[in-house]
């Protein structure tokens, strides 16, 4: 089944399909986000998990190794998510389920019951990734991300995102934030794993943390920092509703 997508990966799947060729990443074996929201969470044991951008299901498999009850994810990609759907058939996935569609309108359903949202590699590949944020509030009161990043001061950071990253002004409510936006090109060519749209926006640091405290989220917990990264910084942390 791996072989429908030959040369495709991104990820190894050896660790549920021994001796079969895929992809270079270890996200089954040796991905450490899972782990890192297990402890954010408290623990998944027996949570609801709403997982933004499965991508090929590493993260939905080790997450229900760790005791999720559910986990519903979303996958804006139609190629990744077929590979969630090889991934599954593969590694036996018991308490997953796959959906096909735009993050930004599901999320607008207000879904109800989850426990936690378990949000990597996603952000950065918005259009407007401050409407994901705001939107990823009205659902679920903790929140583990994983993104890339710009820092203003370092200018070889506009030409690590897709093409040359070109800044703007985007207003939200009372604040200004700055997002930088890039072109995908042509997403059909080798393994594409962004969304559903041509163009993307990345934020600072800053930006990120400023818009989940205009959202309510202001505990904010800084779990790594990657400031060199092949593909640009890169941070992990989670995020708490305030507590009134």
């Amino acid at each position: 089944m791996l072989d429908i997508f030959a040369s495709r990966w991104a990820t190894n799947c050896e660790a549920i399909a021994p001796r079969t060729m895929s992809g270079p990443a270890p996200h089954f074996t040796d991905d450490p986000r899972p782990k890192q929201a297990d402890e954010f969470f408290g623990g998944v044991q027996g949570k609801r998990i709403l997982e933004l951008g499965p991508m090929e299901a590493a993260h939905t498999w080790k997450l229900e190794q760790l005791g999720a009850r559910e986990i519903v994810a979303v996958e804006a990609n139609a190629e990744a998510l077929l590979k969630c759907l090889i991934v599954k058939e593969l590694s036996g996935l018991k308490n997953a389920t796959f959906l096909y569609g735009d993050l930004l309108k599901f999320l607008e359903t207000r879904p109800i019951g989850f426990d936690c949202i378990f949000c990597s590699g996603v952000l950065y590949h918005m259009v407007d990734p401050v409407k994901l944020i705001e939107l990823m509030t009205t659902v679920s009161d903790k929140i583990f991300v994983w993104t890339h990043f710009v820092r203003i001061d370092h200018k070889e950071d506009l030409s690590r995102g897709p093409g040359n990253l070109v800044p703007h002004k985007v207003i939200k409510g009372s604040v200004t934030y700055d997002y930088f936006v890039g072109n995908y090109g042509d997403r059909r060519i080798g393994q594409f794993l962004g969304g559903n749209e041509d163009t993307c926006a990345w934020m600072t640091l800053d930006g990120i943390k400023t818009a989940f405290a205009q959202y309510g989220f202001d505990d904010f917990n800084l779990i790594y920092l990657e400031e060199n990264h092949v593909n640009g910084p890169a941070v992990t942390f989670g995020t708490r509703r305030k507590q009134l």
